[in-house]
């Protein structure tokens, strides 16, 4: 449920021709032959980075229990909400929002926008491709600057909960 339909899952693109991922590693939609090692070159030369479900599993027990044991040593809610709040927001604020962008709205190609276009549409793809460059340019910038800002803030929050003189 995890892995959506129409991407291959060998290089994360999509691909028309194989609506299933069986079929795209030559069996036909009916076999039922999963024994089967795969033969493909292109399985050879990228083996599949994809955690198995135990591993899914471990991480996702140890993060809870880690969670946990922090928590018991935990004083006051006020501390959780300062250091939360110091490196959580901005992510949730800043980075994820232009990690996103960068990751949906990839560059174009430069030889797609060449091709038997009249003047108005060559202007068109270019102001097109300056405001996407921009655009990429500004989520860089946003990352850039609020990376280091959820390591300062954190810093700084740790600092005045544990170390300052009350």
């Amino acid at each position: 449920l995890t892995q959506p339909l129409l991407l291959d899952h060998d290089d994360g693109r999509f691909d028309p021709e194989s609506p299933t991922s069986t079929e795209h590693r030559g069996q036909k939609q009916g076999d039922c032959n999963d024994a089967a090692p795969s033969t493909n070159l292109d399985d050879q030369n990228h083996p599949s980075l994809e955690p198995s479900n135990c591993s899914r599993a471990v991480v996702a027990i140890s993060i809870f229990w880690l969670g946990a044991a922090v928590a018991s040593c935990v004083k006051s809610i006020d501390i959780v909400w300062d250091l939360l709040g110091s490196s959580l927001s901005l992510c949730l604020g800043f980075i994820i929002p232009c990690a996103t962008y960068l990751a949906l709205c990839p560059m174009e190609d430069e030889s797609s926008a060449a091709g038997g276009e009249d003047r108005a549409g060559v202007v068109e793809s270019f102001n097109r491709s300056i405001k996407r460059k921009l655009s990429r340019l500004s989520a860089w910038f946003i990352i850039c600057l609020m990376v280091p800002m959820c390591f300062i803030c954190t810093a700084n929050a740790v600092y005045n909960t544990f170390f300052a003189a009350s």
